[in-house]
């Protein structure tokens, strides 16, 4: 149910909603929508109402229950409406669409999302549409956490939250937690961009086999597909809506003639692109009002009542994005456009042929291995597209020409005056328009008779796209989802234990899922400072053990949402164990009451929590605690037993660590064999650091003790073993790649392999000053003086 609720469930309560707004689109614009465009214009009208109720706090809660209601009436309006006969190529294209996009995730078997590794945004997007749905924009009342300075510098900057809306509304309907609903999302809008495209190639395309086909290769254009293996849910909602858009566009006097009011459906295209895309959409939106303002300035006859609707009613639905307009442009002027934020997450600029459609490699922003062969597809795809645009204009059925050229002029637009973090986002958006002409280009061929022709191009483009896309597909890095899950748990269990701090970078934590909690990431956006104990502060994406982190500082803290490791210090004397999973666990402080801490000694090192005091520190803070009426608190944590990676034998390729033996880079699958020495008998659980997509498997003296199939970075316990004191042959086996979603995601670093006596933390020791020198000789994780 897990996988079935957010991929089944979702896309039918959005679809639904999506075309009973369409109905009422219709019904109120008296414009009779093409079967391809109802449900995109329903969606469309859908994040527009949107828009309106999250201004303010009081309505935004009101925008699940209007939307539906609009949508029940909209049915109810149409009801007397006979059915055209059901157009089965749309429904394919439809199923095949959201098919594709969901492949990364469904193939996987789990309800999680794509993008963990290579782009935090969808972390801050999660966020975003917790506060919309529930306080619009007002972030009033909202204590100090990473989650509200996310918002501060985001939504009171002005950032466009369109795009989040129809997410916030799936999830507050359907029950589930945005973050299992992302990726179906984001399918539900490509395949919204599929059918607007369908309705695009209309009168070019005579068959609707061959449309359906050609706007389901073009709606899967590499770069957006790669972007939505980022999590690029905003680049495929704005393909969607400039598209439709686009396909709704007046164009020339005569369709402005018509009744006033059958250009809202346009008004309502634009003002969603303005939802989703804020002002700066008015690069795309602009240039497809030409027709209505050329109208208005030559006050054509019968044309110039209707373009000035046009103008007007796109404005007053655009109020939302005007309204935060100042904010957003001074936001984006002072940070996306600085030399810092040019690049964003890219490594280097995107080249401009992308837009074609068509780069076969696992990470878009690197070229291809053969980017001679590469160029070849793309000249292909660029001639085609050419012969396709001027085919389509023959046709009268402009439309696609046009807002392929508006996606081409925007994207160079923002190269020259923006940064190429922006100008590969309007490059991912515009590709599919550009694929669609040049698919267009190959059906003319077929239509005027060179069938053989015709078929030789569609075959280049499609292949080349879908090739790109299965590459795509087999990088892909998915987001642990039985680690999200339990954050999911805490969040929902501990909610008002605030503040919490997280020592990981774990940016879906605090962003997200412990937003209740006033959670803070140590190497995130932080309100409070959070140093370490030579005063500098962890840069973002990094992690340290807590006793790294100055005291009495992180003692603000009530709550404690620390990742399970054999080498982590326990938190401080007023801190207990409340709750442990697999990957994590909480401590908290009472609420009031319990020791205060005076001084906090660190130990240990980055092999282990633990290490011996000298007897003079010892001394010292036993001076300390009797000059201030206090005790000393001591805790122990043992310090793991280590099996060397690198001096065990293992495939060929892979790469040991030259500084540490402990540390090994996998290159492919196979299975590495070590030993490891545990100094008594007992129970062992077992502990890998590192970062892997693969299924790691554990056998200890060849009996399997565990396995795990994702790791989220860090310590992972593999499992546990009984195991005599001695000498053990340890096999650590990385899976087959075959062909399942990520299985060609790069390979990072294992190790090292840990081994700690299976047991909870042990309780805090207190002792008198006077008894102090019997801590000379022990292994200590800390000391500190505290109160009485």
């Amino acid at each position: 149910m897990a996988l079935l609720n957010p991929w089944l469930l979702f896309p039918a309560v959005i679809g639904l909603l999506s075309l009973g707004s369409g109905l009422l689109l219709e019904q109120a614009s008296g414009v009779r929508l093409s079967g391809a465009l109802r449900l995109p214009a329903g969606l469309a009208l859908v994040i527009v109402v949107g828009l309106f109720t999250t201004m303010d706090a009081p309505t935004a809660s009101l925008t699940a229950p209007l939307v539906v209601g609009l949508a029940c009436a909209g049915f109810l309006l149409s009801i007397d409406r006979r059915p055209r006969s059901v157009n089965w190529s749309l429904v394919a294209l439809s199923l095949l669409t959201f098919a594709a996009y969901a492949a990364p995730v469904v193939l996987s078997g789990q309800a999680t999302f794509s993008g963990y590794l290579k782009l935090d945004d969808t972390a801050s997007f999660l966020g975003f549409t917790d506060q919309v749905m529930a306080h619009g924009r007002d972030l009033s009342g909202l204590a100090p956490s990473t989650f509200s300075e996310l918002l501060r510098l985001n939504i009171a900057e002005g950032y466009p939250v369109g795009t989040f809306l129809p997410l916030g509304i799936g999830s507050g309907l359907t029950g589930q937690d945005p973050a299992w609903l992302y990726q179906p999302c984001m399918a539900f809008y490509a395949t919204m961009t599929a059918l607007v495209l369908y309705a695009l190639l209309e009168g070019v395309v005579g068959s609707r086999r061959l449309r359906a086909a050609a706007a389901f290769i073009a709606s899967q254009a590499a770069l957006l597909y790669a972007y939505s293996l980022w999590g690029g849910m905003k680049e495929i909602a704005a393909a969607a809506l400039v598209g439709l858009t686009a396909a709704l566009v007046p164009i020339g006097v005569e369709d402005l003639r018509r009744r006033p009011l059958t250009l809202i459906p346009f008004a309502v295209a634009a003002a969603a692109t303005l939802g989703v895309l804020s002002v700066t959409g008015m690069i795309w939106v602009g240039p497809l009002l030409l027709p209505a303002l050329v109208a208005l300035l030559s006050g054509a006859r019968g044309g110039r009542r209707s373009a000035l609707v046009a103008v007007a009613a796109t404005a007053a639905l655009a109020i939302p994005s005007i309204v935060i307009a100042p904010e957003f442009l001074r936001y984006t002027s002072s940070n996306l456009l600085t030399a810092s934020e040019r690049l964003g997450n890219l490594v280097r600029p995107l080249r401009f042929i992308q837009i074609f459609g068509i780069w076969p490699t696992g990470d878009f922003r690197f070229a291809p291995s053969d980017l001679a062969g590469t160029r070849i597809l793309i000249l292909v795809c660029a001639a085609a597209a050419g012969g396709g645009a001027i085919y389509a204009l023959r046709r009268g059925a402009p439309r696609l020409p046009l807002v392929a050229l508006v996606c081409i002029a925007a994207a160079l637009l923002l190269d020259v005056a923006s940064s190429p973090w922006l100008t590969a986002k309007a490059l991912a958006s515009g590709s599919p328009f550009v694929v669609s002409l040049g698919l267009v280009g190959a059906a003319a061929l077929i239509q005027s008779g060179r069938g053989v022709e015709g078929a030789a191009v569609a075959v280049v483009i499609g292949g080349g796209v879908l090739w790109s896309n299965v590459l795509g597909y087999r990088a892909v890095w998915l987001a642990p989802r039985s680690q999200l899950v339990e954050l999911q748990h805490i969040g929902a269990r501990f909610g008002g234990d605030g503040p919490t701090l997280m020592t990981e970078y774990q940016p879906y934590g605090v962003r997200h899922f412990l937003r209740s909690m006033d959670a803070e990431g140590a190497s995130e956006l932080r309100v409070r400072p959070v140093p370490l104990a030579n005063g500098t502060v962890l840069p973002k994406g990094a992690y340290a053990d807590l006793d790294r982190f100055r005291y009495p500082d992180i003692l603000v803290y009530r709550t404690f949402v620390l990742r399970r490791s054999p080498v982590e210090s326990r938190p401080a004397a007023p801190y207990r164990l409340v709750w442990r999973g697999r990957f994590y666990d909480v401590w908290e402080r009472p609420a009031s009451g319990g020791p205060s801490v005076i001084e906090h000694i660190p130990l240990g090192s980055s092999a282990g929590a633990s290490a011996v005091p000298s007897c003079g520190v010892v001394l010292r803070a036993a001076a300390l605690a009797a000059r201030d009426g206090g005790m000393l608190a001591t805790a122990r944590t043992p310090d793991p037993v280590f099996a060397s990676l690198g001096g065990g034998t293992h495939p060929r390729g892979w790469l040991v660590d030259q500084s540490d033996p402990d540390l090994i880079t996998p290159d492919g699958s196979g299975t590495l064999r070590t030993s490891v020495v545990v100094p008594a008998s007992g129970t062992y659980a077992v502990w890998l650091d590192g970062l892997f997509l693969r299924r790691v498997s554990l056998s200890i003296d060849g009996r399997a003790v565990g396995a795990i199939d994702e790791s989220g970075g860090l310590y992972v316990e593999l499992g546990a073993a009984r195991l005599s004191a001695g000498r053990h042959r340890v096999s650590l086996a990385y899976g087959d790649p075959s062909w399942a979603p990520g299985s060609t995601a790069p390979s990072f670093t294992l190790g090292p392999l840990a081994f700690t006596q299976a047991r909870a933390p042990g309780p805090v020791d207190y002792l008198e000053p006077g008894r102090a020198r019997s801590l000379c000789n022990q292994s200590l994780d800390w000391l500190e003086v505290v109160s009485p």
